[in-house]
């Protein structure tokens, strides 16, 4: 009795020992990585210049890229029904685009609200996913919202890399996800590809998407920070 309780001991100790170290290395991999630049070279387009204006925002917690509704390259109505965003007139001309866990999203309104069992699932990428969209005017600019001049090009990096976060039915129409969590009366919910966890986060999804289309950010960012610090 006392050896398996002894053994039982040497378990616990050793499992949060590696607990400890892995939060530790996980913690200084995001610090120094989150600082090191990718795509240095990359400048927003002056505003004399031919392009296409999007903006970055972040709540402190989670960023979301702001694009245009409608554009020569990108009429988003096609896949996202106006009626759902309450916007069929049109009067909102920018789209907000976040991607994240399904349940942070649908079951945690606020953070006093989160539970555990959400948390863990969300961390260790057993849930599933989903895309939290919104209407909304165009962006004034300041310290948690930047904005970008970008090429052609560049747009339709993003917007290629954002067609496939989600999931689409038969009528390449986004699956939009029927609940009450609503943020806003502009907003929706929307099934979505991919797995959340600790390496893959909403700031993550957000960190790739620009760097694929060669905007400025940092190598490897799950937090918010690595995001906003290199935009201009």
């Amino acid at each position: 009795m006392k050896k398996n309780l002894h053994r039982l001991r040497n378990l616990l100790l050793g499992f949060v020992a590696f607990f400890a170290t892995f939060v530790a290395l996980y913690a200084l991999i995001v610090v120094t990585l989150s600082r090191i630049p990718l795509n240095a070279n990359f400048e927003s387009l002056p505003t004399d210049q031919a392009g296409i204006d999007i903006y970055v925002r972040t709540n402190g917690v989670h960023t979301d890229i702001v694009l245009p509704a409608k554009t020569t390259i990108r009429d988003w109505s096609n896949m996202i029904p106006p009626a759902d965003l309450h916007n069929a007139d049109g009067r909102l001309p920018y789209i907000s685009f976040g991607w994240g866990d399904k349940g942070f999203y649908l079951d945690t309104p606020t953070w006093a609200e989160l539970k555990a069992s959400t948390a863990f699932v969300a961390a260790t990428g057993l849930g599933s996913t989903a895309m939290h969209i919104e209407a909304i005017e165009q962006p004034n600019t300041n310290t948690t919202i930047r904005h970008l001049r970008i090429s052609e090009a560049a747009f339709q990096s993003i917007v290629a890399d954002i067609d496939r976060s989600f999931k689409l039915d038969a009528h390449n129409h986004a699956e939009h996800i029927n609940t009450t969590a609503n943020y806003n009366d502009h907003d929706a919910f929307y099934e979505a590809t991919g797995r959340y966890s600790i390496f893959t986060t909403c700031n993550e999804w957000t960190r790739k998407t620009l760097a694929h289309a060669g905007i400025k950010t940092a190598v490897f960012s799950p937090l918010q920070d690595g995001v906003m610090r290199f935009l201009p």
